[in-house]
């Protein structure tokens, strides 16, 4: 891609006596990328389907395609036909308004993902983060609750089916699971009683191995009652990260019970541990039906969800997302529909001494 400028460039000083730009091989060399930069804008707008993002499109489409049009027309072919016209003046026009309609855009619509806004009301935005912070504690407690019912019901099948061995060993593990359900609601509410601006992020020295195998024990009785076979699959290293240990277990337990959610019964869902370079890689795979392309763009959205039904709130994601970007880290997602899907959590290893917290940390008390 580089070599057609190299040769315009090296032509300007060996094939013209005045060291002008010859804009005839410009025109060969820049008018294909201008073409091709306006129809993939074009084509782009025409496929988006997601309401919000196809107005952002549209504000883009429209600040970028006439100036690049204007510019292919008035100083690529203008300056190829009649190298000594000024038709800079025409050019300026187009500048101009795509400056005017970029700045209106912005405020409206956003581009490049860039939107300002001016705050009216400082009460509309602290109704929209406590919004966010009791959705996520709706979700929190959900997903516990769940939990809860599901031991009952493991416990209730133990003792219809065996009651003298279910009073001697299933039932107190049954009982110890609605234990954890419980500690878990209270402390979840405890963090974010009284602060809803920001994650309560408390930073420190963690077993990234040992919080995985605690996600999938969490999630095991929720898979035996679906029927789908989860197991913790290899475990390389024995990795240390800095994170909210409470934070990142919960996300860890979302992305495992999305897995068994999609997962059929008889569908296996696999929890492993990996090091990638200097990363560390939590993949999380399940052989369900994978998901539509149509949806990837929008999976960590808040309150966007490719399930049905009243309990699914569209917060899981986003809050492993959120998670991931508090603990240095990302989620990616591989999925083939029909064949499957696979949730990589990547973080750094931790450089924090054993047992010591970062300075600063904890956020939102």
């Amino acid at each position: 891609l580089l070599a057609p400028p190299a040769a315009s460039a090296a032509s300007a000083w060996l094939l013209s006596p005045a060291h002008a730009p010859n804009y005839g091989m410009l025109l060969v060399w820049a008018g294909p990328y201008y073409a091709a930069a306006c129809a993939c804008l074009l084509v782009s707008l025409h496929r988006e389907r997601h309401a919000a993002s196809r107005r952002s499109r549209l504000a883009l489409t429209a600040v970028m395609v006439p100036t690049l049009l204007g510019v292919l027309g008035f100083i690529n072919v203008g300056r190829a036909l009649r190298p000594q016209y000024d038709f800079f003046p025409y050019v300026a026009m187009f500048i101009a308004y795509s400056l005017g309609a970029a700045l209106i855009a912005i405020f409206l619509y956003g581009v490049l993902g860039i939107r300002l806004r001016v705050e009216r009301d400082p009460v509309e935005s602290a109704m929209r983060t406590a919004g966010m912070g009791a959705s996520m504690l709706s979700h929190s407690l959900k997903n516990e609750i769940g939990k809860i019912k599901i031991g009952a019901e493991l416990l209730d099948r133990e003792l219809k089916a065996e009651p003298q061995r279910a009073a001697e060993g299933g039932a107190a593990e049954s009982l110890e699971l609605i234990r954890e359900s419980a500690d878990r609601m209270l402390d979840t509410v405890t963090r974010i009683h009284g602060q809803t601006r920001e994650m309560d992020w408390r930073e420190q020295h963690c077993r990234l191995d040992e919080l995985l195998l605690r996600s999938v024990a969490r999630c095991s009785a929720a898979a035996a009652l679906r029927g789908v076979s989860l197991a913790a699959g290899s475990i390389q290293v024995p990795a240390k990260v800095s994170c909210d240990p409470f934070h990142l277990e919960e996300a860890l337990v979302n992305v495992i019970s999305n897995g068994i959610e999609a997962a059929a019964p008889g569908g296996t869902v696999s929890a492993s541990l990996l090091r990638e370079r200097r990363k560390l890689v939590v993949r999380i795979a399940d052989d369900g039906p994978g998901i539509a392309a149509v949806h990837l763009p929008y999976l960590f959205l808040p309150f966007y969800s490719t399930k049905q039904g009243r309990s699914n709130y569209g917060i899981g994601l986003s809050y492993v997302y959120q998670v991931m970007k508090r603990a240095g880290g990302r989620v990616d997602v591989r999925t083939v529909e029909g064949n499957g899907t696979t949730l990589e959590l990547t973080m750094a290893p931790s450089r924090l001494p054993d047992g010591k917290r970062e300075a600063g940390s904890r956020n939102g008390n």
